[in-house]
């Protein structure tokens, strides 16, 4: 149940989301292109070639491989959820579904940290639905003040989850782990008793910082990008409380009342529009800008290259190195937007149910324990 449940609130509303946002077309590479163009390339400029020639298939299992071989080509974009779920597993198996839930996580908990806190120092009651459960896909934790100064001042962990969603998992090496930590100082740490631990996670967290990118570069790429997308997301979040509010459709066990449950279709209906047209946009902007900032080693899983088009300048030659706001909105097409339309819905149907269904099944449990437990006690009398 748990993993369940991560898999709806973590890999359908935010991983197969942005991996949509990022994918990037390439006609050229299409699979029916090159079925169709392969007789017209060739490379022999000779036109009165022998037709005699002995063309049966040629074992070259054995043949060296060439530096060219290992060149993976685009794999098609994603269409459905079944085609994503497919990649994914296809890349590094069941668990590529919650690549990044780590980092994702620790974000989350950052803000969830910050809310507390800013509510004892406010006096911030929680009350009057500010933590009920909401059909939005963003949680009231992006919304106020302090989640903007907190996404500012952790550009890089927003940045690293992109690049780790994006890219295959790196193979076990134990020799890489013990060249890192060394091979005497490992011998030390079998005498360090108690020690050990602690020591080994300080390890863990400094490697884990070098693999942050650049704080100053990050933040110029996507200070504003984060700014837009806390207030798309406020204003959004606005927006759903006070449908809510006006329906009548705040709590969750409104939803199982046969008189109000149209009004939460309705209110379910305008939070995903609205999130649509006001949070996507920001997002395509942040993930693809986060996305051109890969560094050159990693490998991605999804058919994008880092130029964007030709819209990000390489440093050798004077440039940024990274997408900048316009040119992320300018690099993602008509046709991807209807794709990621597409996906955003079933992704938003899906929601609507567990939404429908959660509170009819916690209405069943809670009529059928009276029961169980009435039931129980005739049988002791």
């Amino acid at each position: 149940m748990p993993t369940m449940g991560i898999y709806v609130r973590y890999t359908l509303n935010h991983l197969y989301l942005a991996l949509a946002i990022i994918e990037e077309e390439d006609i050229s590479f299409d699979d029916a292109f090159w079925a169709d163009e392969a007789g017209r390339f060739s490379d022999s400029s000779l036109d009165d070639v022998d037709g005699d020639l002995d063309y049966s298939p040629v074992d070259d299992s054995y043949a060296p491989r060439g530096p060219t071989d290992n060149i993976l080509r685009p794999s098609p974009l994603v269409v459905s959820l079944r085609s994503m779920v497919m990649r994914l597993h296809e890349s590094s198996g069941w668990v590529a579904s919650f690549r990044g839930v780590l980092v994702f996580s620790m974000i989350w908990l950052f803000h969830l940290l910050v809310k507390i806190v800013y509510n004892i120092v406010t006096r911030t009651t929680v009350s009057e639905g500010k933590w009920t459960y909401s059909p939005s896909l963003d949680s009231d934790l992006s919304t106020g003040f302090p989640a903007l100064g907190l996404s500012l001042a952790f550009v890089q962990l927003n940045a690293h989850w992109v690049h780790t969603i994006i890219t295959a998992p790196a193979p076990f090496d134990a020799y890489s782990i013990m060249h890192r930590v060394g091979s005497l100082r490992s011998i030390r740490l079998l005498f360090m008793g108690g020690w050990m631990i602690p020591h080994l996670l300080l390890e863990a967290f400094r490697s884990f910082c070098r693999s942050l990118p650049p704080f100053t570069e990050t933040f110029h790429a996507t200070a504003v990008p984060v700014a837009l997308q806390w207030l798309a997301s406020n204003v959004a979040s606005w927006i759903d409380g006070r449908t809510r509010h006006a329906l009548g459709v705040v709590q969750i066990d409104s939803v199982v009342e046969p008189g109000r449950a149209w009004r939460a279709v309705i209110a379910l209906a305008i939070s995903y529009g609205t999130h649509l047209v006001l949070v996507v946009p920001t997002q395509i902007a942040l993930f693809r800008i986060q996305a051109s900032m890969l560094p050159e080693h990693d490998k991605p899983i999804v058919p994008f290259r880092r130029t964007f088009r030709r819209f990000v300048e390489p440093k050798c030659i004077g440039g940024t190195g990274y997408l900048s706001m316009g040119d992320a909105w300018h690099s993602f097409s008509r046709r991807s937007w209807r794709r990621l339309a597409t996906l955003y819905t079933k992704v938003s149907i899906i929601n609507a149910v567990i939404y429908f269904l959660l509170p009819i099944a916690v209405r069943v449990v809670l009529m059928l324990l009276p029961h169980k437990g009435t039931g129980h006690a005739t049988e002791k009398l």
